[in-house]
């Protein structure tokens, strides 16, 4: 889980910053990472309280890491 919580903060991320960087004129690559980063810090709560109600093993939602 902790791989996939990674894989859709940077998705979001990147998909953020790339959308309001193309939409915003005059935002610079900096601040719409930066924007990107602020929204998406929140994705992996989520992505876990998600993994919780649909019924993932345990050991799936809490993976440890190495």
């Amino acid at each position: 889980m902790a791989m996939l919580a990674v894989g859709l903060v940077s998705f979001t991320v990147l998909g953020l910053a790339m959308t309001a960087g193309s939409l915003l004129p005059g935002f610079d690559w900096e601040s719409a990472v930066l924007l990107g980063a602020v929204v998406a810090a929140t994705d992996a709560i989520a992505a876990t309280s998600i993994a919780r109600r649909v019924g993932l093993p345990q050991r799936i939602v809490y993976a440890p890491v190495p």
